[in-house]
């Protein structure tokens, strides 16, 4: 099994790393898919389903919104990801586009919506609802 959580948790604190060193773009580039990955954590774990290489965002969140009904107790405010700034803008081709995402407001904004996906599986973990 891919560990979406182990890797969301360590691209989450690279990319603040990145950004605490005003490297806009790639801490952005980053906190996209600590998105992605929470997401395929979310779906996985609830349905076991198979994730092939769904990159696409919204994709990814029409299982969720299906599947959040299951997380008992636990609130997921999927508003804070899908009305993010983050949301609208991150594409996984854009990693090629450096001069996208140099803005420290920007970064910021992304920075928000990434530690707002880890905290919520920080509480799946710790319910033992992901492994």
């Amino acid at each position: 099994m891919e560990d979406f959580y182990q890797a969301a948790v360590q691209m989450q604190r690279a990319s603040k790393i990145l950004h605490e060193n005003k490297s806009w773009h790639y801490a952005c580039y980053l906190a996209g898919y600590v998105i992605e990955m929470g997401l395929k954590t979310i779906i996985y774990s609830l349905d076991k389903k198979k994730l092939g290489k769904i990159h696409i965002l919204s994709e990814l969140m029409k299982p969720v919104n299906i599947l959040e009904k299951r997380i008992k107790g636990i609130t997921f405010k999927k508003d804070i990801i899908t009305n993010s700034r983050l949301y609208a803008e991150w594409k996984v081709e854009k990693r090629y586009e450096p001069a996208v995402w140099n803005e420290e407001e920007i970064s910021t904004a992304f920075q928000e919506t990434a530690t707002y996906m880890v905290s919520f599986l920080s509480k799946l973990y710790k319910e033992g609802i992901i492994r």
